[in-house]
C-alpha cells in the first residue's frame, strides 16, 4: 500500500480490538495483526470492537460504562510503536484528555459527541463546556 500512496499519505487501520463472539476476533489476535500492520507500514491504528454478530456493543447503548474500549486500546498500544486511536462512548472532553495522559491512547475519536455538538472541541479550548449540548446517553440524540 505504501508503494502506492507514498510516503506523505497517512495510513491509518481500524481494527476490532475484540469481537465479543465466539470464534471471533480476540485481543492477544488483534495485537499480533497490529505489530504485523506497523512492520507493513501503517501510520496509526483505530482500535473499535465488534462484528455484525457482536450485538448490543455495536453501538454501545448508555448502559455500557463511558470508555468502553479504551482497554482494547491500551492493550494495543502496549504491543506497537505507531499511534493508537481509541473509541467507545467517549463523550466529555476531560476524559478523552485523561486517557491521552494516562498513554491507553495516542488519540482520541468521537461521534455522537461531536453530532450533537461539532463546536465542542473549541468550546473545550476555550473553558465553555457548559454551552454544549452533549448527546443523550440513551438515544444518542441532541439533548436540548
Amino acid at each position: 500500500m505504501r508503494d502506492r500512496v507514498g510516503p506523505e499519505f497517512p495510513i491509518i487501520c481500524r481494527l476490532s480490538g475484540d469481537e465479543y463472539v465466539d470464534g471471533g476476533l480476540t485481543i492477544d489476535q488483534t495485537r499480533e495483526i497490529a505489530k504485523m500492520l506497523e512492520k507493513e507500514g501503517a501510520d496509526a491504528l483505530h482500535i473499535s470492537a465488534c462484528n455484525a454478530a457482536s450485538g448490543y456493543r455495536s453501538h454501545p447503548p448508555y448502559y455500557l460504562e463511558e470508555g468502553v474500549f479504551v482497554h482494547l486500546a491500551q492493550a494495543v498500544k502496549s504491543a506497537v510503536g505507531i499511534p493508537v486511536i481509541t473509541v467507545g462512548r467517549i463523550r466529555d472532553p476531560s476524559m478523552a484528555d485523561q486517557i491521552v495522559r494516562e498513554g491507553k491512547a495516542d488519540l482520541i475519536s468521537m461521534g455522537r459527541a461531536l453530532i450533537a455538538d461539532p463546536s465542542m472541541p473549541q468550546k473545550a479550548r476555550e473553558g465553555g463546556l457548559m454551552k454544549s449540548f452533549p448527546a443523550s446517553p440513551a438515544t444518542g440524540a441532541f439533548s436540548i
